[in-house]
């Protein structure tokens, strides 16, 4: 009768169905109105939490929570223009046959 010792090792993947995920799952399921009934209940429910209006938040702080990757109204288009401008100047002094005959 001869003993031996075996060592095994077994890998496994489970999905665990945490309260948040199941939050965050019911809640992607809403439509508009019926997520905002649903806010409306909760503050309700509980005296902690509290509503911040949209005006409260900052320009840069809602384009990070969206995602959003357009330029802030203070942000004007104007504003890259000169920078695009000099550049296009420094290339229209720029002797071409010059640099060629550098290069070659």
């Amino acid at each position: 009768m001869a003993l031996e010792q075996k060592l095994t090792l077994k890998q496994t993947l489970q999905l665990r169905m945490t309260p948040q995920l199941r939050q965050a799952i019911k809640i992607l399921q809403l439509t508009k109105p019926e997520l905002e009934t649903m806010i409306t209940d909760e503050l309700c429910q509980n005296p902690m939490l509290e509503e911040k209006e949209a005006s409260e938040t900052a320009p840069a702080e809602q384009a990070s929570r969206t995602g959003d990757l357009e330029k802030s109204e203070s942000e004007t288009p104007e504003a890259a223009t000169p920078d695009h401008d000099h550049e296009a100047d420094n290339l229209s002094q720029i002797d071409w046959a010059e640099y060629l005959e550098r290069q070659g």
